[in-house]
């Protein structure tokens, strides 16, 4: 029995020389693709992903280059839009309701006391009436503002109101030493009646 299992040949022995040139060639040519699957792909991935970013990087120091090289253009167009937006004559706000000019002008005076370093205390505006007029029509928010601060802050906010892009007339004004605060005789409280002119829009 093992004599006969012995002698019966192999699936390579009964290959033929040109077939088993012909398995030997398949067989390296697929070693070759996993080799380059394995080597040569991740290679070439990280070859791409490193161009990728150099030509980000390329393009990041011309946007650089070309900010310096258009520094004193931009700056000279930033001034003369200020100086513009500065003789322009103050508007009013807008908006569809109330409630909506309400929140603009809070918005508006928060900047302002921003501005002037001035801690605001207390901000109301009278956002109670109904806004149902047609378009057009002008109405006035009253408005209350409280707020600390040193005599120089004083007068930057009520610069910051004289000056502002939108329109705030100031009703009262009372400026008062703060009693919380005895022992910092330069700072003031000061409390503002405003008012702002509002236009009803759709």
């Amino acid at each position: 029995m093992s004599d006969t299992m012995s002698a019966t040949p192999t699936l390579w022995q009964t290959l033929g020389a040109r077939e088993q040139r012909v398995v030997i060639g398949g067989a390296c040519v697929a070693l070759a693709l996993l080799l380059g699957k394995a080597l040569v792909l991740p290679y070439a991935r990280a070859w791409n992903e490193r161009e990728a970013l150099i030509d980000q990087r390329r393009r990041q120091v011309a946007s650089l280059e070309a900010l310096v090289r258009d520094g004193p253009t931009l700056r000279a167009a930033a001034m003369d839009a200020e100086r513009a937006l500065a003789g322009a004559p103050q508007r009013v706000l807008t908006a569809p309701t109330t409630a909506l000019a309400a929140t603009g002008a809070q918005s508006l005076l928060q900047e302002y006391a921003d501005r002037s370093r001035v801690t605001v205390t207390r901000l109301d505006v009278a956002a109670g009436m109904d806004s149902s007029a047609a378009d057009g029509t002008v109405r006035r928010l009253p408005i209350t503002m409280i707020g600390t601060t040193d005599i120089y802050g004083v007068a930057e906010l009520l610069g910051q109101l004289a000056r502002g892009p939108r329109a705030v007339s100031v009703e009262q004004l009372t400026v008062q030493a703060n009693p919380a605060l005895r022992g910092a005789p330069d700072v003031l409280q000061v409390t503002l009646a405003l008012s702002a002119p509002w236009v009803v829009t759709p």
